[in-house]
């Protein structure tokens, strides 16, 4: 039968994961500062554009004589004028039109009394330029040249509006040919009521960049037309795009250089390290003849980080397996392999467990392991990490025999070692499970119970992953169990949090942990032990010790089995606790 090889999972390198961050934080900070900028600039120069245009506009109205306006704006709705000026237009010729304005009086001799002298309707040849039409013409178009200062980007013009409908009256550039066209009405000045100001806007028309402003012309206090100035903005608009275009290419030359730099550190800093100690790590575990002290790893790595904790704690490891190797090729010398090899795990294994148990008076505790194997993956520990703090775990390592040892030899001893922090039984286990995931290649995993016990107080901090229900007696009361809050099993997933409960021990309560070696013992018919049956037969035992009721439970397990064979790991502890002196 051909094997099947298991397919090789995908890796992205630590270095291709930290560049990816760090480019992408750079390009973020970039644009956000460009953004920034950008925004920051233009608003600047469109308020200074818009003040320019307001203040025209204004200039513009102010100047403008509201009754002449209106005259003016009487005859570009008059039929005759918009008849010649239709004639006009067609011709191409605005002198048709000019010659009808200047034989038409104009404001000026309409409202004076020349027009009572012996001239009456008809204008005298020497007064066609002043008095007429086309002279008042003339003079608006002045009042609008002065009003903008005679600048050559901004254009000045008088509109009005009728029924929402725009008309030009005077636009320098268009000539009388522009008086009484209909002006296209634009997006962004809709919304505006007839002569109503309009504030300055930038837009772009179609062909060019604008900023246009408009303020009413005042005749008796009511609006009869709008003065507008538009300002030629297509070179500010170019500055201000020429001035983003050499931002961003001057960041993305930074960027390219900081990139460059930080590949170089990071590579001298995390990556070169982390290969070495890949590269040393999988060359001592390559086959077991490499398990001596000269194929302990030797690194130059002083960088007084993490990663000099992690090279010195891989020596210390390496060390240890070095050791036990060493013990266990001289067993072999002896025994047969397979029998030298359970044997010598089943004793490192249980000289890992603490056969000596506290005889304090302020508590009492027995614990007992039995494998249903040489060597098994349950294990309990318990040692003070202050004068008055005792921490107690017990946990069941997935699988069986010597892998489950294995790994629950390195899961206890990063446990106790982290329990020398000071951190709660929570941040302990996220803390071991980050740990153990970092590098958990035979995807084994463990459940595990812990709490922390202030011996003074009897209060105790515990914290439970995937491990069974506790199960506590007060004193006088019958057994029950603590339904605490699982947590996910460790190993089994990164980045789990833990959720931390406080039990609170009283004097005489009892505290009864256990595998699910336990529950699970089956008989010759294949049915499960029960923690209902648990429960019962605790509440049979009194006022038993602990020792008494580990021995007890044991037996009872025994009698259910009658015989049938055990298939896992049965530990249990007990704590009863007497208080503080």
């Amino acid at each position: 039968m051909t094997e099947t090889k298991p397919t090789k999972k995908r890796r992205f390198p630590l270095a291709l994961k930290l560049n990816l961050v760090t480019v992408c934080m750079i390009l973020l900070t970039a644009a956000a500062l460009l953004g920034v900028s950008y925004v920051v600039q233009d608003q600047r120069i469109r308020e200074a554009y818009y003040r320019d245009a307001e203040v025209t506009a204004r200039r513009g109205a102010e100047m403008m004589p509201g009754y002449m306006i209106t005259f003016f704006r009487e005859l570009a709705e008059n039929p005759e004028f918009q008849e010649v000026r239709a004639k006009a237009e067609a011709a191409g010729d605005e002198n048709i039109l000019i010659d009808w304005m200047k034989n038409k009086p104009g404001f000026y001799y309409v409202g004076t009394d020349i027009s009572e002298t012996s001239f009456g309707s008809e204008l005298p040849e020497d007064r066609h330029e002043i008095l007429s039409l086309y002279g008042d013409f003339q003079d608006l178009t002045r009042i609008l040249a002065i009003a903008s200062d005679g600048s050559s980007t901004v254009d000045t013009y008088v509109q009005y509006m009728k029924d929402g409908v725009t008309y030009n009256l005077i636009v320098e550039e268009f000539g009388v040919i522009a008086i009484g066209t209909v002006e296209e009405q634009l997006p962004e000045f809709a919304g505006y009521g007839d002569n109503e100001r309009v504030p300055a806007v930038v837009y772009h028309n179609g062909t060019d960049w604008l900023c246009s402003a408009y303020e009413p012309i005042l005749r008796d206090g009511q609006a009869v037309a709008l003065a507008g100035v538009d300002i030629d903005m297509n070179q500010v608009v170019r500055s201000s795009y020429e001035f983003l275009f050499r931002c961003i290419a001057f960041v993305l030359i930074l960027i390219v250089i900081f990139i460059l730099i930080n590949l170089w550190l990071i590579r001298r800093i995390a990556i070169q390290p982390l290969k070495t100690l890949t590269e040393g790590a999988t060359a001592f575990g390559e086959d077991e003849s490499s398990y001596t002290r000269e194929a302990v790893i030797k690194a130059e790595i002083k960088s007084n980080d993490e990663i000099e904790d992690l090279y010195q704690a891989i020596r210390r490891m390496q060390t240890r397996i070095v050791d036990y190797t060493e013990d266990l090729t001289k067993l072999t010398e002896e025994k047969t392999r397979n029998a030298a090899e359970m044997s010598l795990a089943g004793e490192i294994q249980s000289a890992m467990l603490l056969k000596v148990f506290p005889d304090n008076p302020e508590f009492s505790m027995f614990a007992a392991m039995d494998p249903a194997r040489e060597v098994g993956g349950d294990f309990y520990d318990f040692f003070k990490t202050d004068d008055d703090h005792m921490a107690i775990v017990i946990a069941d390592v997935s699988g069986k025999g010597i892998p489950a040892a294995l790994f629950m030899m390195s899961v206890m001893i990063l446990i106790r070692t982290r329990m020398q922090t000071g951190r709660t039984p929570s941040e302990i286990l996220a803390a071991v499970n980050n740990q153990i995931c970092e590098n958990n290649s035979v995807k084994m995993f463990v459940t595990v119970w812990m709490g922390i016990l202030n011996i003074s107080t009897g209060e105790m901090i515990c914290a439970n992953a995937g491990h069974e229900y506790p199960m506590l007696s007060r004193k006088g009361q019958p057994w029950e169990m603590i339904k605490d809050k699982h947590g996910f099993v460790v190993g089994g997933m990164e980045d789990i949090q833990y959720t931390d409960y406080t039990m609170q021990l009283l004097l005489g309560d009892r505290l009864f942990l256990y595998t699910d070696g336990l529950p699970e013992t089956e008989n010759t018919e294949k049915a499960f032990l029960g923690t209902e049956r648990i429960l019962s037969h605790l509440n049979t035992l009194g006022d038993a010790g602990p020792e008494e009721i580990l021995k007890r439970e044991r037996a009872d397990a025994d009698e259910f089995a009658a015989g049938a064979e055990q298939h896992d790991d049965l530990t249990m502890l007990c704590l009863q606790y007497n208080g503080k002196n």
